[in-house]
């Protein structure tokens, strides 16, 4: 899989986001990534599954975990 270059246009999704290469990212769009990063996740939260021992609600925990891990990766370099 290819990884996302952000540019004007290029919206951060579900279906992607995870293809992202921080590093690449421009310094002037890494807030505008990490909001929608955030919004992902803040929507992602919303759909928790019911059955905290099934495997769906594994993979959607782990999908968090990753996209928190993720912007912890973008706002370290924005504080650098």
């Amino acid at each position: 899989m290819g990884k996302i270059i952000p540019f004007p246009g290029n919206e951060v999704t579900l279906e992607n986001v995870f293809s992202l290469e921080v590093n690449d990212i421009p310094e002037d769009k890494l807030e505008e990534i990490l909001a929608q990063i955030e919004d992902i996740y803040s929507d992602l939260e919303q759909e928790e599954p019911e059955d905290t021992e099934s495997e769906e609600y594994y993979e959607w925990s782990e999908m968090l975990e990753a996209l928190d891990d993720l912007m912890d990766e973008i706002q370290e370099r924005m504080d650098d």
